[in-house]
């Protein structure tokens, strides 16, 4: 059961929270020790299997950021449209 309440960081001040920018409320939610030991090697883990290319921690942040980006926008119910090669045709527009 999930009640629906606001957020709050209990072990921070306030003066701590109030003026730090998005990417310090994005580490403090998620430290960077933690992505760096758990998330970037469970990634790295999977792509050696994939025999795919390692992900390094600007390639996951530049990755973050593509996400958040698209995000923001209303109105594209397939975030897959974002990373379609089809081009742009005149009168035909975007890719579906």
């Amino acid at each position: 059961n999930c009640l629906n309440t606001n957020g709050k960081f209990s072990l921070m001040s306030w003066e701590i929270v109030a003026g730090a920018d998005e990417l310090e409320l994005f580490k403090l939610c998620f430290p960077v020790s933690y992505l760096k030991d758990v998330i970037i090697p469970r990634t790295n883990a999977h792509l050696r299997s994939t025999k795919n290319q390692q992900l390094t921690m600007s390639e996951f942040f530049t990755f973050l950021g593509c996400i958040f980006y698209t995000a923001c926008f209303e109105g594209i119910s397939d975030r897959r449209d974002w990373w379609s090669s089809s081009p742009v045709e005149r009168f035909r527009g975007a890719p579906d």
